[in-house]
């Protein structure tokens, strides 16, 4: 009956419906369950396994696990309440009363009031709940003890007067037994129990109430007298501390004022040396600018002296030489113009003369008598006294009017005449010409080239020689030149 009573304390494991028989599974959370004594009741075996099967499953079941479940039949007790004597029921009940003692006065007043008034109240109330578990304890036992013999009687008389009869009927009165019995012990128990909680917590109550009322006026008093004496306590140390603040200021204020003139006087110096090197290097690196900048140009000035003198004035002298010779190739060719004239002139003459000798003839007059229809010397004295009569006209407007003119009588005598005198001689002319030209230039550029050599390399005498000496020498002093100032290179490389 104890068992069956505890049983309905226990919180059972809830299983899953589709693994509870099946073999190996949740095994080992079967066998854990099966330890710590946790089985699911009756009702929810039934409620899985269904009515049939839950039969079968009860009937393999030991005695002891079908007490666990909740299987077995259930005594019916007496049927009726038995009167039991106040005195009866008052055993085992301890009273609980106020305790008056003097330690209790001294509590009330005493600074360890609530150390004390702890340890009282567990004491007391450790004192009352091992009572009350002992009353209960003594009570269960009893009860058991009655039940356990009146179960034994009942079930030896029951075996013997229904042995004959059917197990149905055996079971039905066991269940209505075990029913009413622990319906009747469950309700005497739970009676037992709600008086006793109901005594213990108004005691309890009462003594909390007293207590607390104690307690919290003990300690407004203290409460007071330490709050007063933290705020003495607090302006006290707050006293010394701003004292104790206005010396260290007053110190710090001294020292902190000699330092900063200490490294104000030493910053002035130092930024007085500052300045003065600063100045001093100043003046040098203009004094190195400007030398630097006269050095520079000194040597850029030299430069444009041996570019101008090496190679501007070679470009010059070329030019020179090459307007000479244009000039003297002029010159030749007014002096061969000239003398072709003259010669064409003393042809035509002559050419003029005979034909005055046909015209006279063809006429049949007189020599001289003629002369009016062609005169050469006429003309040609009309021709000059015109052109003296005009302005000042250059050269080579002279040579272009004496051109015309012989072009003009050539168009109107010579025709169809050929000399081949006159082209041998113009081809003559002109080979000599040409070889004559070629002379001179070699002449000039041998005397230019001379010339540039000794200056540059600093001869005072033209050397005797050949055009590819002066050339080697003209060469070697370029070198020379090129090596001393790498930056002419560079400008006639670009």
């Amino acid at each position: 009956i104890c068992n069956n009573f505890k049983m309905t304390s226990i919180q059972y494991h809830k299983m899953p419906k589709s693994s509870w028989l099946v073999p190996g599974g949740n095994r080992d959370q079967k066998h854990q369950l099966f330890l710590k004594k946790r089985f699911p009741m009756n009702s929810e075996i039934k409620k899985n396994l269904g009515g049939p099967l839950s039969e079968v499953f009860f009937s393999n079941l030991s005695t002891a696990t079908k007490d666990r479940v909740g299987c077995l039949p259930k005594l019916h007790g007496p049927g009726k309440e038995l009167w039991v004597s106040p005195s009866d029921v008052l055993i085992g009940k301890p009273v609980v009363k106020p305790l008056y003692d003097n330690r209790l006065n001294l509590a009330r007043t005493h600074h360890w009031i609530m150390e004390f008034g702890g340890k009282k109240l567990k004491q007391i109330s450790d004192k009352h709940i091992k009572d009350l578990q002992d009353a209960l304890t003594q009570k269960e036992k009893d009860m058991v003890e009655k039940s356990k013999l009146l179960m034994e009687d009942t079930v030896k008389g029951v075996q013997i007067k229904m042995a004959e009869k059917n197990k149905e009927e055996t079971k039905k009165a066991v269940n209505s037994l075990t029913k009413t019995f622990n319906a009747k012990l469950l309700e005497t128990v739970l009676y037992v129990k709600q008086k006793m909680e109901q005594k213990f917590n108004e005691q309890l109550k009462e003594t909390n109430e007293i207590m607390s009322q104690e307690l919290e006026n003990a300690l407004k008093a203290k409460e007071k007298y330490l709050h007063k004496e933290y705020l003495f306590q607090l302006d006290w140390e707050k006293n010394i501390c701003f004292e104790h603040y206005q010396n260290q200021l007053k110190q710090l204020q001294k020292k902190y004022f000699h330092l900063l003139n200490k490294a104000q006087q030493s910053f002035e110096h130092d930024l007085a040396c500052i300045k003065t090197s600063m100045e001093s290097e100043y003046v040098n690196n203009l004094i190195e600018l400007q030398n630097k900048q006269f050095l520079d140009s000194h040597a850029s000035k030299k430069e444009m002296e041996l570019v101008f003198e090496n190679w501007y004035m070679q470009e010059l002298d070329k030019e020179i030489a090459y307007k000479d010779l244009k000039i003297l190739d002029l010159e030749k060719n007014t002096a061969s113009i000239t003398e072709k004239t003259y010669r064409q002139e003393s042809k035509i003459k002559d050419l003029y003369t005979q034909f005055q000798k046909f015209i006279n003839f063809a006429l049949k007059e007189k020599p001289g008598q003629a002369e009016y229809l062609l005169s050469l010397e006429h003309l040609l004295n009309e021709n000059w006294s015109e052109i003296s009569k005009k302005s000042i006209i250059s050269k080579d407007d002279l040579i272009l009017e004496s051109q015309l003119i012989a072009k003009t009588i050539m168009e109107l005598i010579m025709k169809n005449m050929f000399y081949p005198t006159d082209l041998e001689e113009n081809e003559c002319s002109s080979s000599q010409k040409k070889t004559n030209t070629e002379n001179i230039a070699q002449e000039i550029e041998i005397q230019r080239i001379a010339n540039r050599a000794l200056k540059v390399l600093g001869e005072s005498k033209s050397p005797s020689g050949s055009l590819e000496e002066f050339t080697k020498k003209r060469l070697n002093s370029l070198q020379i030149i090129f090596a001393k100032y790498p930056s002419i290179s560079n400008f006639f490389e670009k």
